[in-house]
């Protein structure tokens, strides 16, 4: 599983200790079911926040089960989340594979016989 590490700028407070380093996994598409079964699908910036806090494997000394939609909401500063989001950006970018097939249109061969 690919995961990126960062450093917050700004961090967040968590039991009265701060907590700056990150690291985050390439969201999944049951990621996505599960985001879009928590807030919906009507705020793009909470689905992406609720998927946020899925991917997160690590949020400094924090236990995962409190990385949650609600508290990033809470505690995160808007540029935190965009760096959030440029991580989970930055790890598609890798994954992408440079010669995978793509679709083509091939023109079919002509069934009638050239005329003169």
């Amino acid at each position: 599983m690919a995961i990126i590490q960062a450093r917050l700028r700004y961090g967040v407070e968590y039991q009265g200790e701060m907590h700056y380093d990150v690291d985050l996994r390439l969201p999944m598409v049951a990621d996505s079911i599960a985001a879009i079964d928590e807030v919906g699908a009507d705020s793009n910036l909470l689905f992406n926040l609720a998927l946020t806090a899925r991917c997160l494997t690590k949020l400094g000394g924090m236990p995962a089960e409190a990385i949650t939609t609600d508290f990033l909401s809470a505690n995160l500063v808007d540029d935190d989340f965009e760096l959030l989001i440029d991580m989970r950006n930055a790890l598609k970018k890798k994954r992408i594979n440079a010669k995978s097939a793509s679709l083509t249109t091939v023109k079919p061969s002509s069934s009638s016989a050239a005329t003169d």
